[in-house]
């Protein structure tokens, strides 16, 4: 089943754009990091894209899972790669594709084969360097006329423990 997903303005309610989506594994294709601030094509006002997020904004469990996701992920999807693979593959070396072999044969298959996927799968799909995405996340929002800007388009933007939270309030003790 492949999925449409349109945007539309919340000032005019045109449809700005809708993305097409096959059923292909993709990691991290719901949210992605960065300006979420976007201007509408028809009437030229600034609302906030949903599908896009300011890292320092979210708070450490949010950004902890979405970190944890593609990397659960990329080995999820290497694991189930590799048991099918070392499951014919043990029996491509019986000599028979529709023998019956025994749990110890095919476990000696897809273990080197999960491990050595794994591995690639890690380093294609890299995880998520949540510390390099916050850091140019607070450089953003140390311009006040940007950080003003998604407070005013969304009050409840700042999340609880947030990077940012914690950034204003060193930055008051400082003051």
């Amino acid at each position: 089943m492949s999925v449409y997903k349109s945007n539309c303005c919340p000032h005019c309610n045109e449809i700005i754009e809708t993305k097409f989506r096959k059923n292909t594994i993709k990691f991290n294709i719901d949210k992605n990091f960065g300006n979420p601030i976007s201007i509408c094509p028809y009437c030229k006002k600034e609302y906030l894209d949903d599908t896009v997020q300011e890292p320092a904004l979210m708070s450490p469990s949010d950004l902890l899972m979405k970190g944890l996701s593609s990397t659960v992920s990329a080995l999820a999807a290497s694991a189930v790669i590799s048991i099918l693979a070392g499951s014919y593959l043990a029996r491509i070396m019986s000599g028979d594709i529709n023998a019956e072999i025994n749990d110890a044969t095919a476990f000696r298959f897809i273990l080197p084969l999960v491990v050595i996927s794994s591995a690639v799968a890690l380093v294609v799909f890299k995880p998520l360097n949540l510390k390099s995405e916050v850091d140019a996340s607070l450089e953003r929002l140390k311009d006040k006329e940007y950080a003003g800007k998604l407070l005013k388009l969304n009050k409840n933007i700042v999340s609880p423990g947030s990077a940012y939270e914690k950034y204003l309030a060193k930055k008051s003790v400082d003051a």
